[in-house]
């Protein structure tokens, strides 16, 4: 979708993350005016692949366990999860989806209550 050259539409990369990958320091220098004039302020500078790799991922340390109820939502969309993954994949063509939606939107409406 190309703007047109009358249009008064900005970029604002102010809530944005951006992660330059770009070998030379000069090539960085430039990238980084360029998204600094579009508003950037949380920027990666990543010289190489590896870099930007090690920018973009990590384990933290510690365990994530779920809550009380979390094994039960979890079992419940997996069984979910199960039924579209073998109507779609081929596995079961002859699969009843019919309460899927009406099951997810169940979940959604409890976790909204649990949250309030």
């Amino acid at each position: 979708m190309a703007l047109e050259p009358t249009s008064r539409a900005r970029f604002n990369l102010e809530k944005a993350s951006v992660l330059m990958l770009e070998g030379s320091g000069m090539g960085m220098d430039i990238l980084v005016q360029i998204v600094t004039g579009l508003g950037a302020k949380s920027l990666y500078r990543c010289a190489s692949v590896e870099e930007a790799q090690q920018a973009m991922t990590g384990i933290k340390d510690g365990t994530c366990r779920p809550g009380e109820d979390g094994g039960k939502v979890y079992d419940n969309l997996y069984s979910l999860y199960r039924q579209l993954h073998d109507a779609f994949g081929g596995v079961n063509r002859a699969a009843d989806l019919g309460g899927v939606m009406k099951e997810l939107s169940l979940l959604r409406d409890r976790a909204g209550q649990d949250s309030a």
